[in-house]
């Protein structure tokens, strides 16, 4: 494990061209065990512009508190190195979860794909309409919306990354330094570097909307050339060419989130967010949530997780004693109440004679005597006493019953609980390093690991060409546009043509043979209307 100022790097999550990931654990404003730590490349930490555009990210962020969008606890630097210590998300952005389901050859759901889009939007609204400490709006501008900036966690929830690009469009109304951002998801005022507003976030979150529901990007290019291409100059694609039996509703969204018309465009993130809610039910998260941890392995909850250590045993927790039942209630000696020389305490008894034999007579047992009367009755205070004596006696004897019982049972109990100790156990050896614990947890789980996967089958390479470019697509899969070279497993392959403007097309059966080059030319038929 490395450290970095006060902070534990505990994994690396990933990179990008200006900066790295870790998951890390270190002091938090929300006393949070673990966090990210983004980190600028070391080789660009000495470089001034670099170092601004971190400042200017946490500057932005520190002002964004919304559960749809990334939290930033403290932004610094550890040896000239700048940093952003940042809320964790227990997840994993959408481009990677949809890599996992087109390697299963899955897709999400129309309703995962709006319950996304829809916490993402209301995430961005709550950051276009932030304003600053003076209470003037600032028109914050994401300007880097994509499915790489879109964190889904365990739970379903949905978070908004990575303002590193963001404009305050009310105070800088022109970009500098050339376009930045991910092109397949930028509207054409951004490509031709014209100023922005809001719209340009909707426009992105609306390609992210097209390939979620579609199973393509808006502009699926093969290169930056073909992208700009195909989103200045080509005819905008219509949901109905790209997925069929999409519900009619969701297509009028579709096509007025990308629209190319800044006036017909949907307005703004809220507007694109409540004509989403009628394409998800309360469960979205619950159903999204379920996905995404088929598709990957927990993510860890503390740092032990994290490190691959075993985890920490729990003490169990004290035992109650059991309770005891309640003590039966002694039996009273006597159903009256005896009183010499004053008024009885007992209404059914009354003292009638209080007479004491002459001195020469003795009695049994040589105590006074008097009368009680019990109902038509008279009974004498001896004659009760002598009663009371022998229940006395009776109890007695029970009670030493018990006693001896209680003894036997003690004798025999201890004879178990008292009996020779147990060796000592051995001392145990000292405790290794977390490193070399970690060490040998992930070896030990390399060997327990399913043996591997049979090998994939053999591919061969297939080059199209055409009489005109065309869209090449299998299984509604964008495989590029002719002229294409492309790789393919080994079998039987049924490809579909289209021309941009989807006026002519073309059906083709070709066999691709393992480890060696196909071509076939394709001549385009009218496509009847």
């Amino acid at each position: 494990m490395k450290r970095f100022g006060p902070y534990q790097l505990l994994r690396r999550l990933g990179a990008g061209a200006t900066a790295e990931v870790f998951l890390a654990s270190g002091p938090n404003s929300r006393g949070a065990e673990l966090l990210a730590l983004k980190l600028v490349l070391p080789h660009l930490a000495a470089d001034p512009s670099q170092r601004e555009d971190l400042l200017r990210e946490a500057r932005t962020s520190a002002l964004l508190r919304h559960p749809n969008v990334v939290e930033v606890y403290e932004v610094g630097e550890v040896d000239e190195r700048p940093f952003l210590a940042m809320e964790l998300v227990r997840g994993w952005p959408v481009s990677a979860l949809l890599k996992k389901l087109r390697a299963s050859g899955e897709r999400l759901t129309i309703e995962e794909g709006c319950w996304v889009v829809h916490q993402a939007a209301l995430g961005l609204h709550f950051a276009h309409q932030v304003a600053a400490p003076d209470g003037k709006a600032l028109g914050l501008v994401h300007r880097d919306v994509s499915p790489q900036n879109l964190m889904v966690s365990e739970d379903g929830d949905v978070k908004v990354v990575d303002f590193g690009l963001a404009k305050a469009t009310n105070l800088q109304v022109t970009l500098t330094g050339g376009i930045k951002g991910k092109l397949p998801y930028m509207p054409p005022e951004q490509l031709r570097s014209q100023p922005l507003d809001r719209r340009v976030d909707v426009f992105a979150l609306g390609a992210v909307l097209w390939e979620l529901v579609c199973g393509q990007k808006l502009y699926p290019g093969q290169t930056e050339a073909e992208v700009f291409q195909q989103a200045l100059f080509f005819p905008q694609p219509h949901p109905d060419e790209v997925a069929r039996g999409l519900p009619r509703s969701l297509v009028d969204v579709l096509i007025q989130s990308v629209d190319r018309e800044l006036s017909r465009r949907t307005p703004s993130a809220l507007a694109l967010a409540k004509g989403l809610e009628v394409f998800f039910s309360k469960d979205a998260a619950r159903k999204l949530s379920a996905r995404v941890r088929e598709c990957f392995e927990p993510f860890p909850r503390d740092a032990g997780e994290a490190l691959g250590l075993p985890p920490t045993p729990q003490p169990l927790p004290a035992r109650k004693p059991a309770p005891r039942p309640p003590a039966k209630a002694a039996k009273e000696e006597s159903d009256q109440t005896v009183s010499m020389g004053g008024p009885s305490d007992s209404a059914d008894s009354t003292i009638a004679d209080s007479t004491f034999d002459e001195p020469g007579e003795t009695l049994e047992d040589d105590r006074p005597t008097a009368a009680v009367v019990q109902g038509d009755e008279e009974v004498s205070i001896t004659a009760l006493d002598k009663r009371a004596r022998r229940r006395r006696l009776w109890a007695a004897v029970g009670a030493f019953g018990a006693a001896a019982a209680l003894s036997v049972t003690a004798v025999l109990v201890g004879t178990k609980a008292f009996g020779p100790k147990p060796e000592k156990a051995p001392a145990l050896p000292p405790s290794e390093p977390a490193e070399l614990a970690a060490a040998k947890v992930a070896e030990r789980r390399q060997k327990e690991k399913a043996p591997p996967r049979p090998a994939p089958k053999p591919k061969g390479t297939l080059s199209l060409a055409s009489d005109v470019p065309a869209f090449v697509r299998e299984k509604g899969v964008e495989l590029g546009m002719t002229p294409l070279t492309v790789s393919l497993p080994a079998g039987r392959h049924w490809l579909s043509l289209e021309s941009p403007d989807g006026k002519s097309s073309a059906q083709l059966e070709v066999t691709v043979v393992g480890g060696e080059a196909t071509s076939r030319e394709v001549k385009l038929s009218p496509r009847d209307r």
